[in-house]
């Protein structure tokens, strides 16, 4: 489990550092330190416990990969696409792929698997025209 990750969880438990920190007999300061650690060392049975106390279903949206404004300016640059072109290819609206790609409007959750899915597509149609 990485610091981010349960800065997630202690967030989904709606809980302050300090509260998280009390329930799991830490020190705030040292709290902060696991917080921002690659790899953070609980005990199973610490985590265990935190499990048994977080909101499940709110906590899997917030861990739920999501795609980012850079993520759709990568998928544009790596396929030469302008934002008319790959808008039209999401069925999207240009100003709503802008807006996306700015960070002014939210990006839907299901567009990272749509991405990954035009990205194997676009792929796929590059090998078949080299042939």
């Amino acid at each position: 489990m990485t610091g981010q990750q349960l800065k997630e969880i202690r967030i989904a438990c709606r809980w302050t550092p300090a509260h998280a920190a009390k329930q799991f007999n830490y020190s705030l300061r040292r709290w902060y330190e696991l917080e921002t650690l690659n790899e953070v060392p609980l005990r199973i049975s610490e985590f265990m416990e935190m499990k048994n106390k977080i909101d499940v279903p709110r906590l899997a949206a917030t861990l739920e990969p999501r795609a980012t404004p850079a993520h759709l300016t990568a998928f544009r640059s790596a396929f030469h696409l302008t934002q008319e072109k790959a808008s039209a290819l999401l069925g999207v609206s240009r100003i709503t792929w802008n807006r996306w790609e700015n960070g002014q409007t939210a990006i839907p959750k299901h567009m990272l698997h749509t991405l990954r899915g035009m990205v194997a597509q676009l792929k796929s149609e590059q090998q078949e025209s080299k042939q």
